[in-house]
Parts: structure tokens; sequence; C-alpha cells
């Protein structure tokens, strides 16, 4: 019965009803007032009967027993940064941003850093994984970031922004070209390759092509593969600083994604292949599907030779979110009018591209490799240009909703000169909170067209 009125008092939620401390504060407590010099002599103990005694004590015990639970509690409340519940409670109440995942290592670092954390809203510094035991940056931790997820925010360049040919407009959603938006390894069109993981490096070097500066895959020996690759098996810990390629890129299943790049040969002698390596969220194999037929298939196309030497060809790669359904064959190519795209399954947590020549002679160029969300769910077009940021996210935040969350992008993060979007992606975590069906949650009104400070459509 004692133990049922201790489990639903506030008591309950800091310390057991046997806590060692508060038993010891009892005893000390008791035996004092159980010796002359508090309680007056009349009321008598220690004299009598051993009933009298223990009547004596079983009543101080209960009063000192309760004013022990005060003393412990106000114990815990002076050393609130030692206890998780208590250093969350604070920061929440200081309007600092954290989630239910922070360890309690990373509240005492928020706690101690508060200041510095909320001087970085509005810079780069905000978005910044870090590891423990510090924080990661205030608009991760708004969002429930984890290690792995994806969190990505771009800026667009002006072309990609105000209405213009090929690039913007009020109808178009595309990202292509959108560097801002690349998850892969450089944002540079030329190539560096030691920013790729690569499999067999002894046949890849560095080399201009057609004024360009590119990854050169030449020497290949017959039936024998190199070129950009990793199979997963390497870990962000396992990454040594003599190698610093951590090859595994964060996606999202329920987003349209992209690989694209440019490739030429110099000799029509060997083939290539171009696929992809996924992986869930624990580092395991998983396989894509084909998007025309369902079934599993990891490679857009293989055993391809260009149709000329000297050229640059674009190459594209969609790799659809794991609810899109199955394409005819026609709408399902690359850009070079053959292969098949592919289909996410609804555990890939991060992919790693494979872009290989399979060997036979010549060399094979890749130039401008990037990874990107593959579309928006939302169109723009300003006549006059307009700062605008793409989010791409999902919301693992355990006690905000997306609306609420977008509030706060606005209100602490977001410069009041500048327009932004956010796509809340469904969570491929199993304690995900995010409702979103696929694509979207909440729809918002965004403008499409403006000038002058006028909204023309909106």
């Amino acid at each position: 019965m004692v133990s049922d009125f201790f489990n639903k008092s506030v008591f309950a939620q800091y310390f057991t009803q046997s806590d060692a401390e508060v038993q010891t504060w009892v005893d000390n407590v008791v035996d004092k007032l159980f010796k002359p010099g508090i309680v007056a002599n009349y009321i008598r103990r220690g004299k009598g009967s051993d009933a009298q005694d223990a009547d004596y004590i079983a009543y101080w015990t209960a009063v000192v027993t309760f004013y022990a639970y005060l003393v412990k509690l106000s114990r815990v409340f002076e050393n609130f940064e030692q206890d998780n519940y208590l250093a969350r409670q604070y920061l929440l109440n200081l309007n600092t941003f954290v989630t239910d995942r922070e360890t309690l290592e990373e509240l005492q670092f928020i706690i101690s850093n508060r200041l510095r954390d909320m001087s970085r809203r509005g810079t780069i510094d905000s978005t910044l994984p870090k590891p423990v035991p510090e924080a990661n940056g205030e608009m991760l931790r708004l969002t429930g970031y984890q290690n792995g997820d994806l969190f990505k925010i771009g800026t667009p360049r002006p072309q990609f922004n105000s209405w213009n040919i090929n690039n913007s407009g009020p109808c178009f959603r595309g990202t292509t070209g959108r560097y801002d938006l690349n998850c892969a390894y450089e944002f540079t069109e030329d190539v560096d390759i030691t920013k790729y993981p690569l499999l067999r490096p002894q046949y890849i070097t560095q080399a201009g092509f057609l004024g360009k500066v590119c990854m050169k895959i030449s020497g290949v020996p017959g039936a024998t593969e190199s070129g950009i690759y990793a199979d997963g098996s390497v870990t962000e810990e396992s990454v040594s600083e003599l190698d610093p390629v951590y090859p595994i890129i964060p996606v999202n299943p329920y987003q349209n994604f992209e690989i694209s790049f440019y490739v030429g040969q110099d000799v029509l002698a060997s083939n290539i292949k171009f696929g992809v390596v996924g992986l869930d969220l624990e580092g395991n194999p998983v396989n894509f599907q084909n998007v025309v037929t369902g079934a599993d298939q990891n490679i857009f196309f293989q055993n391809v030779s260009l149709n000329q030497t000297n050229k640059l060809y674009f190459v594209r790669g969609i790799i659809y979110n794991c609810l899109q359904a199955n394409l005819a064959a026609k709408d399902a190519q690359t850009t070079l009018g053959l292969g098949t795209n592919l289909r996410f399954k609804n555990n890939i947590g991060g992919i790693i591209p494979y872009i290989v020549d399979q060997g036979g002679g010549g060399a094979v160029y890749l130039w401008n490799i990037k990874v990107t969300p593959s579309s928006t769910f939302y169109s723009r077009c300003f006549l006059n240009n307009k700062n605008f940021f793409d989010i791409f996210t999902s919301n693992n935040n355990g006690f905000k909703t997306n609306q609420e969350i977008k509030e706060d992008l606005r209100r602490y993060f977001i410069p009041y000169n500048t327009a932004y979007q956010a796509t809340f992606l469904k969570s491929i975590r199993p304690n995900g909170l995010s409702n979103a069906p696929a694509l979207q949650t909440e729809d918002s009104p965004y403008l499409l067209l403006e000038t002058g400070g006028k909204t023309l459509l909106q």
C-alpha cells in the first residue's frame, strides 16, 4: 500500500522508496530524536517497555521519512545536471532545443555551452553533427537527427531560383545541377580522387580530359573491375587518418534520389558498369528493385561502351522512393537511353555509388559525380531573385510536430530575408515519430512568382 502511494508521488521520478541516502538520513535523524536533547523528556522512551519504544520509533520514522524524501529531492535539483530528465527540462525551459535522443553527457555539454550554442543560430554551425560527448548543432537537435539520418539543407545558385530556361520555372520541380543539395563526396565539378572510395586504385589517376579534371580509369585487365565502389563493410569508426574516405551516403527511401555524372572514353575498348550499393541503418546490405518488374536489382546498366570517343556523355540514374508504382520500360531508362532505373526498399538508409571500368583496354573518364534528391514536392520561381533554403529531413523529435518545427525554424534559424521550404520525410527508424505518408505531411503555402515585393501567384 505504502509503495503504491510512493510510486504515484513526485519523488518516484527521481529515486526509489528504499534509496540508500534516504535511509541513511532517516536513521541518523531518528537516532537523534530518540536521544535526550531534542524531544522533551516527558515523552518517554528508552526507559519503558520495548513496545513503547517501538511506537515512538515507528511514529518518528514515518515523519522523518517524508522529510528525508524532501531533502533527497532538493539534493537532486541542486545537482540537476546529473539527472537526464532534469537536465533536459532545464534546457527546454530556457528555449534551447533538445529532444529525447540526447545522452546525459551531451546534455551536460549543451548546458556548459548554451550561450555559445545559441549564438550559432542562423549559421552553418547549427547544422553540423558532432561526436560524443559534444552535441549536434541545434538545428539538427530540433529535428531529432541521429547519426546516419538524412539531413540536407541547400541554397540554390541564382539560375536555379529565379525563372531560368532549363533550370527553374513555375512548374519545374527537378534538382539536377543543384550542387548545394549534393550528398556525395565533393561539391566541385572537377574530380579529386582522394575523396572517393576506390576499387583497385592502382588503375585510377586524376587526369585532364576535354579541359576537365577527371577520374581516369585505365589499364584494367579483362574480367576485372576498377572505379568507384565499396562494399559497405567500411564503417565510420574503422576509417583511419591515412584513408579518411567514409563511403556511405545517407538517404531516405521515401524520397527520389539520382546519381549523375559525365563519362567519356578515348578508345572504345572497355565497358562501363553503373550501379549502387544499398545498406540499412546497421550497415547490412540491402538490394534495390527494378522499377519496371519489381525484381531485386542493383545495377542500372553494365557492359556498355559509348558511341563516340572524346565526348562526355551525361548519365543519370534515378532511385525512386519505395512507394513508387512500377513504370513502363520506356519511362524507366537512364539518360543514355538504356538500362533501367531502380526503386528503394523501405529499410535502406545509405548508398554507395558503383561506377566501374569492366576492363578490356582504353580509358574511362568520370567527371562531376553527384548524388542528390531528384525532385522536390513543390515548385518555385521568383521573377526577382530571392534567398531560398531547401531542407530535407525526418522528424525524429519526440516533442514537436512537423508544423511546430517549421515555426521554430522560421523564428530562430532562418534569416528574416530568406524564404524556405522543409520536406519532412517519413522516418525509417523503428521509433521514428514522423507521421509523413511519403514525401510531405503538412501542406503550406509557398511563393511561385514574386516581383517588387508583391506576390503574383501563391
